[in-house]
């Protein structure tokens, strides 16, 4: 359980970089982002954005800027070390959303 804790402490700093180059690498800032992370952590703050139904706003966004790398989903599809803090569910998720939004998806992230 600890491992957990820690995997997640990890995670929600992996996720507060990407926020960061996501401010520097393009025209958007992620502000919403950036306080779900302080409000909820990286874990929790994923699962929310991974199990709506449709992508969040800043996923769009992204969409339309061509940085989908930037995105949850694809941050948690290629890094497989974090995919034991999610369900199968959860990582499948994130490929058919990224697949939809014709990112190129590598099979790294297949358990």
């Amino acid at each position: 359980m600890a491992d957990q804790k820690i995997l997640g402490a990890e995670f929600t700093r992996f996720l507060f970089d990407l926020a960061n180059r996501t401010t520097t690498e393009t025209s958007y800032n992620p502000t919403l982002f950036k306080q779900m992370l302080g409000d909820r952590g990286g874990v929790e703050t994923a699962k929310n954005l991974i199990n709506r139904s449709q992508p969040s706003d800043g996923y769009r966004r992204l969409w339309e800027l061509g940085r989908l790398d930037l995105t949850v989903e694809a941050a948690l599809w290629e890094s497989p070390r974090f995919h034991s803090l999610f369900s199968e569910e959860e990582i499948t998720r994130c490929r058919k959303r990224l697949i939809e939004y014709e990112y190129e998806v590598n099979h790294e992230g297949e358990k």
